[in-house]
């Protein structure tokens, strides 16, 4: 009768731990972190499908690759992970994000055009009028800070990332 209930108790950890796929936000603890990362990004070259670290000097990012690589370093220090290893601004947009009507600082700013998000950026500031965001952008060949109006017809959702385990 023993061996039984030690078996569901073993059963009951294995199932609650931090490898059960269950996905909550991340905490402003965590989006603090990832702000204050993106700093170290900032001049990276831009290049399409690159994930480098920013201490890569010979290295580049896209859009995407300097979410995960911002994000993938902030959770660490919160005991948490990334539910994916490589990902695109649409399944951040869609799968990897809880959907928010205003971001914070940290939050993620989807864009694109005629509602199909293509393009990712993580926000550092919102004032009553404007986004102020971090992204990698091939127009100017290179991580850096930009804005736009609150309004402007490119910025299609904004989303909080989704964790595995954040303790």
């Amino acid at each position: 009768m023993k061996i039984p209930a030690l078996f569901l108790l073993i059963a009951s950890l294995l199932f609650s731990s931090c490898y059960f796929d269950h996905r909550i936000p991340v905490s402003k603890e965590v989006r603090e972190e990832a702000y204050e990362i993106s700093f170290k990004y900032i001049g990276m070259p831009y290049e399409w499908g690159g994930e480098s670290h920013y201490s890569d000097a010979t290295g580049g990012v896209d859009c995407s690759g300097l979410v995960i690589g911002i994000y993938g370093e902030a959770v660490k220090k919160f005991s948490a992970h990334l539910p994916f290893e490589d990902t695109t601004a649409s399944e951040l947009a869609h799968t990897y994000t809880l959907p928010l009507e205003k971001p914070e600082r940290g939050d993620l700013i989807f864009m694109g055009e005629n509602g199909v998000v293509s393009h990712v950026a993580l926000c550092h500031a919102v004032t009553d009028d404007e986004l102020v965001f971090i992204d990698a952008y091939l127009v100017t060949g290179e991580v850096g800070i930009r804005s736009y109006s609150l309004d402007d017809p490119k910025i299609i959702s904004f989303g909080r990332m989704l964790v595995l385990c954040e303790k």
